[in-house]
């Protein structure tokens, strides 16, 4: 019996498949709304890549105070109306399914309880986004058009 060669790159450390770093055009396939763990409100958006009926991931979205401006951000790409200063946002979170944007991935090392670290794919936040992607990792689809990047 001859040797097998079996290619490991885009292989987490858990074996689970890493979707590659890179800029990906999406729409929002789902959108499901529950408490997070801290009681906060919380949506789960299905992603899928335009043009497929693949799901790309899902992105939690917590309105909690540390993470509330980050998951607002991802919204108003999301064209969720920006409100006055002081006022609060106000949309139907079921209107989200459709829309399009492209969203940054990233690779981030996690470290578990015991102490075992993986490696995770998910959309850029405060640390890892770049320019033109705003704090959030989204960035609307109709400025994503314009730059050429989807």
């Amino acid at each position: 019996m001859s040797e097998w060669e079996i290619p490991t790159e885009g292989i987490s450390e858990d074996g689970s498949v890493l979707i590659a770093e890179g800029v990906y055009y999406v729409e929002i396939a789902s959108v499901e709304t529950a408490p997070s763990k801290k009681g906060d409100r919380m949506l789960t958006l299905r992603l899928r890549t335009v043009g497929t009926n693949k799901t790309l991931m899902t992105d939690r979205l917590t309105f909690g105070d540390k993470a509330r401006g980050l998951a607002l951000n991802k919204l108003y790409e999301l064209g969720v109306k920006r409100p006055p200063k002081d006022q609060p946002a106000v949309f139907e979170p079921t209107d989200l399914i459709g829309r399009r944007a492209a969203v940054l991935i990233v690779h981030e090392k996690k470290e578990d309880q015991n102490g075992n670290t993986r490696t995770e794919a998910r959309v850029a936040s405060f640390g890892s986004s770049r320019p033109p992607f705003p704090i959030g990792g989204y960035l609307s689809e109709v400025r994503a058009l314009e730059l050429g990047l989807i």
